[in-house]
C-alpha cells in the first residue's frame, strides 16, 4: 500500500503542477523609428500640346494633254508606247533594235498598270 500512496502523491503533484498559474509576459514595446518629414509636392504642370503643321509641298500642276486619247483604250496604248502598238523583229533575226526594246519596255508599264487587258502576241 506504500506504493499505492507514494504513486498517488506523485500523480497529485505532477497534476497540480500542470496547473500552476505562469506570471504574465512582459508586453513587447517596440520603438517607432522616426520618419522624415512627409514632402508634399504639387503636381507637375501639364505641358503645352505640340501642333504640327503638315509640311506644305509645291506640286506642280498636271498638264493633260486634251488630244490624248481615253485611258485604257487601244488608242492609249498605242498613244503610250510611242505612236505603234506593234513591235517588228527584223528580217531572218531575233535581235530587236534599242527602239523596239524601249516601246516594248513601255507597253509592259501600260499593261502593269491596266491588269484587266489582255494582249495578243502573233
Amino acid at each position: 500500500m506504500t506504493i499505492r500512496k507514494t504513486l498517488l502523491i506523485i500523480s497529485l503533484m505532477a497534476g497540480l503542477s500542470a496547473c500552476a498559474t505562469k506570471a504574465d509576459p512582459e508586453p513587447v514595446i517596440q520603438k517607432v523609428a522616426e520618419s522624415a518629414p512627409v514632402q508634399v509636392f504639387a503636381p507637375a504642370p501639364t505641358p503645352e500640346p505640340v501642333v504640327q503643321q503638315a509640311p506644305i509641298i509645291d506640286v506642280p500642276p498636271v498638264v493633260v494633254d486634251p488630244n490624248a486619247p481615253a485611258p485604257g483604250s487601244v488608242a492609249d496604248f498605242a498613244y503610250q508606247s510611242g505612236g505603234e502598238p506593234r513591235v517588228f523583229f527584223n528580217y531572218d533575226s531575233y535581235d530587236l533594235t534599242t527602239e523596239a526594246r524601249q516601246s516594248l519596255s513601255r507597253q509592259a508599264d501600260w499593261l502593269n498598270n491596266y491588269r484587266n487587258t489582255s494582249a495578243v502576241i502573233e
